[in-house]
């Protein structure tokens, strides 16, 4: 069969200049001139298992055109359409006089040299995979007929700089621009009500993004790392940020929450590690856990009255965090919620809150003083373990339990032991070397091993009630020599 085609040849020329100030030492560089060749082709539907391309072109740009009386858009065709990217010459597409209503799944699949490709308008779906990991597409038009781009269409498309989504798509299904770590831009449309999870993550290229009003969820790792976002304009029609939603973005500085949103996720901004400021509006219910984890710029932040959970790792790392406000709604600071805060120099913790739990300021190297309200009855394992600047400790009789290891490695000179507890747990007070003085009340019947080990300079420990313990406690020195080794003791 005759092949039918129009072809015509561009050549294209770069300058490249390595030259500079040239001093009376160097050599002269020349200009080097590259030739670029381009052909354009028009070749029918029939024609297309014939076209043969020549590997020394370095750009085909092909117009495909119908020519059969009964047009049929089916495997068979994008089977044909996908051959002629087998090659190793880079080939650009135009598929725009052609009635396409589907770009089927993964039809040009990791394909290697398809550089560009333009759609028809007849065009609705674009089906998932469909251009999964094309490294070297640099530009695509998606018509106005599109409504749906499935999950991974345009996944590690690496080497895509743009796109413009069009009116007419509803849903930006997952991972469908994930990976493409050159985009530098998108325009996301008001018809787009759902960006489902990692719809964007790993676009690295991205400076910022204007997410419409109609989205009301910004799902899971949508945004994540995305190193370049510089800033985001989050929609008051939003009410909730996903898990790990702009997780990564290292250049993000300020995100402005707007008053709908309720909820926001675990991981959601965790190692923006640039991010300065955050206002977190009234509306707030729920700060997940690691929500701001390892935000190593961020330098306050006010807790709104409606939050009742700081939730485990909440601002864990947030090493320039100064001063926090927690309000009275919160009922539980979680596990390691601010720990490791090292600028953090003092806390207010309020009457409502019942539970600290374990680690919650461990390694807050910067804390001097904490007052613990009377409203609350447990202090987790290690919650102040490391608080190596932390000279005093206020404790109400509402306190029952004291965890493992609460107070370790601390700077506190002198503690009064709550009258409600019984048992100060193992390593409770290990290594706190600047405490002097313990008051154990007669509530306490056990004391674990290493409760006050390595407590160096402590030389008074008094007992309320003195009988009954094994080994015996009526020699203060004796006693206190034995706690400072590491004796346990019990009280029949």
């Amino acid at each position: 069969m005759k092949l039918r085609f129009v072809l015509s040849v561009f050549l294209v020329t770069f300058g490249i200049f390595l030259g500079g100030c040239k001093s009376e030492d160097e050599e002269v560089v020349e200009v080097v001139k590259v030739e670029k060749v381009v052909k354009d082709i028009t070749v029918t539907v029939s024609d297309l298992p014939n076209l043969s391309l020549d590997e020394k072109i370095d750009l085909y740009e092909i117009k495909v055109v119908e020519d059969r009386a009964e047009p049929s858009y089916d495997s068979s065709f994008f089977y044909k359409l996908s051959i002629i990217c087998l090659s190793s010459s880079p080939v650009s597409l135009d598929l725009t006089e052609l009635g396409i209503t589907t770009i089927e799944s993964g039809v040009f699949r990791e394909n290697t040299v398809l550089q560009g490709i333009k759609l028809p308008a007849s065009v609705t779906t674009i089906e998932s995979d469909a251009f999964y990991r094309c490294t070297s597409l640099q530009s695509v038009e998606i018509p106005d007929s599109v409504t749906t781009i499935e999950s991974d269409a345009f996944y590690c498309c690496t080497s895509l700089q743009s796109v413009a989504i069009p009116a007419s798509v509803t849903t930006i299904e997952w991972s469908a621009f994930s990976g493409c770590r050159s985009l530098k831009s998108v325009e996301i449309p008001a018809s787009v009500t759902t960006i489902e999870p990692n719809a964007f993550s790993g676009c690295r290229s991205l400076k910022s993004v204007e997410i419409p009003a109609s989205v009301i969820t910004i799902e899971q790792d949508t945004f994540s790392g995305c190193t370049s976002l510089q800033s985001v304009a989050i929609p008051a029609s939003v009410t909730t940020i996903g898990r790990g939603a702009f997780s990564g973005c290292t250049s993000l500085k300020s995100v402005a929450i707007p008053a709908s949103v309720t909820t926001i996720e675990q991981n959601a901004f965790k190692s923006c590690t640039s991010l300065q400021s955050v206002e977190i509006p009234a509306s707030v219910t729920t700060i997940g856990g690691s929500a701001f984890e390892s935000c190593i710029s961020l330098q306050n932040v006010a807790i709104p009255a409606s939050v009742t959970t700081i939730e485990q790792n909440a601002f864990k790392s947030c090493t320039s965090l100064q001063s926090v406000e927690i309000p009275a709604s919160v009922t539980t600071i979680g596990g390691s919620a601010f720990e490791s805060c090292i600028s953090l120099q003092n806390v207010a913790i309020p009457a409502s809150v019942t539970t600290i739990e374990q680690n919650a300021f461990k390694s807050c190297t910067s804390l001097q003083s904490v007052e613990i309200p009377d409203s609350v009855t447990a202090i987790g394992s290690e919650a102040f373990s490391g608080c190596i600047s932390l000279q005093s400790v206020e404790m109400h009789d509402s306190v029952i339990t004291i965890g493992q290891a609460a107070f370790s490695y601390t700077s506190l000179k002198s503690v009064a032991i709550s009258a409600s507890v019984t048992t100060i747990e193992q390593d409770t007070f290990y290594g706190c070397m600047s405490l002097t003085s313990v008051y154990i009340p007669a509530s306490v019947i056990t004391i674990e091993k290493n409760a006050f080990k390595e407590c160096t300079n402590l030389v008074r420990a008094v007992f309320e009630d003195t009988d009954g313990w094994s080994p015996q406690v009526s020699n203060i020195v004796e006693t206190t020599k034995k706690l400072v080794l590491g004796y346990s003791f019990t009280k029949s």
